[in-house]
């Protein structure tokens, strides 16, 4: 794929070509992306594998709008991040949930778009903290819930804007298996609605369950993408991150 490619890409899923990154650090520089080719269509639920410092994150950031490329190109639904940020194409759950520590479940998942001005009908997000099973829980706050519950409500607050594209950092960390697996659940009924989804996950069972692709990476590049039990025949994935 080329950066032509995406610029002419169709108004879906997500792009990247020719992505590159790299942090000055005084007189030199750390490349932390080198040439990243992805491309996703509508409703798909990828994941990114590898280890830490790997690009992973750097990629996710430049998704979600939060830093910018050094080279290359990156589209949202067919959008700049910013443009998908502000349109509200793109819902963001990373690993720290950051919900305010003064505010219910409730009010920190209607918060997105209060802030935008737009009023929610409470109907909205009591169909959200139902679908992320947090029903009896509206009036919690933060310091009352396990981590996993507010991982859940990260989950319901970026998609309380009805994102096209959701972007998620490790949303099973720390979260029982059994609850992981609904999750992950919740997570494929959404793309089966047509969300396309972007997960950084460590759990290597969560991505062979539910994720199709997965994209491993090493050193700021792709190196194999396929089904978990396709990167498992690649002797260099396996050599990598799948040893033991």
């Amino acid at each position: 794929m080329t950066i032509e490619t995406a610029a002419t890409a169709t108004a879906s899923g997500l792009c990247l070509a020719g992505l590159r990154k790299e942090f000055r650090m005084g007189r030199g520089g750390v490349v932390a992306l080198d040439g990243v080719d992805l491309e996703s269509r509508e409703g798909q639920f990828l994941s990114l594998l590898g280890p830490s410092g790997c690009g992973k994150s750097t990629v996710l950031r430049i998704l979600a709008g939060l830093d910018t490329p050094s080279a290359g190109t990156a589209l949202v639904h067919g959008e700049p991040p910013e443009t998908a940020r502000r349109l509200h194409h793109l819902g963001i759950a990373f690993q720290d949930s950051a919900l305010l520590p003064w505010r219910s479940v409730a009010g920190n998942i209607r918060l997105p778009l209060e802030i935008s001005g737009v009023k929610v009908p409470s109907s909205a997000v009591a169909d959200l903290i139902g679908l992320v099973g947090l029903d009896g829980f509206e009036k919690a706050r933060p310091a009352q819930l396990s981590g996993g519950m507010r991982q859940r409500v990260a989950i319901a607050r970026a998609l309380v804007v009805e994102p096209k594209v959701l972007l998620l950092d490790e949303p099973m960390a720390g979260v029982h298996p059994a609850l992981a697996r609904r999750i992950g659940e919740l997570l494929v009924g959404l793309c089966a609605d047509g969300l396309t989804i972007l997960m950084v996950e460590h759990e290597l069972a969560i991505m062979d369950e539910f994720c199709d692709p997965v994209v491993a990476m090493a050193e700021g590049a792709v190196l194999a993408q396929g089904t978990m039990s396709e990167l498992r025949q690649r002797s260099d994935v396996v050599e990598a991150y799948l040893v033991g």
